[in-house]
C-alpha cells in the first residue's frame, strides 16, 4: 500500500474524517482507543457542510414521537442497534431493525418512533428554498439482499493494481438537490490520493478497507462501521477483500 503524499506537510492536524463504530461510538481521532465524548440528546449533529446544506450525526433513543411535520430535504436513517419505527400518513408503520436503512422524502410528513432505539446514523439534505418539493414519493428502504448491476470503475488512472469488479444499485436519488443512496459493492483494490468532490457517508456490511488522509492519517473501517468523508477531503483507499456498502452523497 502507498503511504506517500507529494508535497505533505507535517505539523498539528484534525483530520476531517469522522468515523462511527458499529456499537454507535464516535472516533475523529482514529489513534484514540477512546470515543469522543457525546452529550445524549435524541439528535446529535456532528458534522455540517460549510454552506449548511448536508448535516450528519447520531440518533438516540428518545421517549417521544418526533413529528416531521414536512421535511424541509431528504434524510437517510440507519439503525445501528434497536428499533426505529417511521409512521406514515393513515398510521402505517415501518421498522427499520439494526442494519436497516431508509430515505424520506423532502416535503414527507411523518412521525419518528426512537422509543426502541439505541443507537442510529442520520443524513441530512436541507432545501435550498430554490424548489418546493411536492412529495409523492414514498419512504425508500434500502434492500440489501437486492442484486446489484455490474458497473465500470471510473477513475481507472488513480488505480495502483488491477481494475476492481464493481457493482451498484441507486435506490434513491434526487436531482434537485444532489442528494442520492445505494448500496455498492468492489473487489479489493488501491488508489491513489484524489479528492472528494462531494460528501459521502459511507456504512460498511462487508469487508473492511483503509482510507487515509493527506497528512496520513489512517482511519480503518470494518463491516458494522460508518465513515463520513467531507466533500473536499484528500485521501488513499486501500482494501485486501471484496467490500459491500451503504452509500450516500450530497453534491
Amino acid at each position: 500500500m502507498r503511504t506517500d503524499f507529494p508535497n505533505r506537510q507535517r505539523g498539528p492536524h484534525m483530520t476531517k474524517m469522522l468515523k462511527i463504530s458499529a456499537k454507535g461510538e464516535v472516533f475523529r481521532d482514529p489513534n484514540s482507543k477512546t470515543p469522543t465524548g457525546l452529550d445524549s440528546p435524541q439528535r446529535v449533529h456532528l458534522h455540517a457542510s460549510v454552506d449548511d446544506r448536508c448535516s450528519f450525526g447520531l440518533l438516540r433513543q428518545a421517549p417521544s414521537l418526533r413529528d416531521t411535520d414536512a421535511l424541509n430535504g431528504d434524510e437517510l436513517v440507519l439503525v445501528l442497534d434497536g428499533e426505529l419505527g417511521i409512521i406514515g400518513e393513515g398510521d402505517s408503520e415501518a421498522i427499520l431493525r439494526a442494519g436497516d436503512c431508509a430515505v424520506i422524502p423532502a416535503g414527507r410528513r411523518c412521525r419518528i418512533d426512537q422509543s426502541r432505539l439505541i443507537s442510529g446514523i442520520f443524513m441530512h439534505s436541507r432545501s435550498d428554498g430554490s424548489h418546493s418539493p411536492v412529495c409523492a414519493k414514498e419512504i425508500v428502504r434500502l434492500d440489501l439482499s437486492h442484486n446489484l448491476t455490474p458497473t465500470t470503475f471510473s477513475k481507472v488512472d488513480l488505480l495502483l493494481g488491477p481494475i476492481p469488479r464493481t457493482s451498484n444499485h441507486t435506490w434513491y436519488s434526487e436531482e434537485a438537490t444532489g442528494f442520492s443512496a445505494g448500496v455498492w459493492s468492489a473487489d479489493a483494490y488501491s488508489r491513489k490520493i484524489a479528492s472528494f468532490t462531494y460528501t459521502e457517508l459511507m456504512h460498511f456490511v462487508a469487508g473492511s478497507a483503509v482510507l487515509t488522509d493527506e497528512d496520513g492519517t489512517a482511519f480503518s473501517v470494518a463491516a458494522g462501521d460508518t465513515l463520513l468523508v467531507p466533500v473536499g477531503t484528500k485521501c488513499l483507499w486501500h482494501s485486501e477483500e471484496k467490500i459491500t456498502k451503504i452509500w450516500c452523497v450530497q453534491e
